[in-house]
């Protein structure tokens, strides 16, 4: 099943993006370079798909963040093809993890 990702990788500190970062987050979590939709200085923003489960994809950022890079945290954003509504999970530099459960809220326009 295809799932959509919005990874946003946020730096420690005053750490900035570089290259070496980016393949090394390329290399664990299966995006190429074109899949990169903004770097600023202290974070990236990288959208993509894959068959990649998102259980999975927690164990593949863990495996990242433990490479040694200055990472702060991983901010990952998913929906199933036919989901709707997106989950969240964001994973911190001390391995520790926050799950989010998304959902819809329609309000009456007034």
């Amino acid at each position: 099943m295809k799932v959509y990702y919005n990874i946003n990788l946020q730096m420690f500190g005053t750490y900035e993006v570089e290259d070496q970062i980016i393949s090394g987050a390329a290399h664990h979590l299966g995006f190429s370079k074109n899949d990169i939709e903004d770097i600023d200085t202290h974070c990236a923003n990288i959208m993509f798909t894959s068959t990649l489960p998102p259980t999975k994809m927690k164990e593949h950022v863990r495996a990242f963040l433990a490479s040694n890079h200055p990472v702060h945290y991983v901010d990952v954003i998913y929906r199933f093809e036919y989901a709707m509504v997106p989950d969240r999970f964001v994973v911190w530099r001390d391995g520790s993890c926050k799950d989010y459960t998304g959902y819809v809220d329609f309000r009456e326009d007034v």
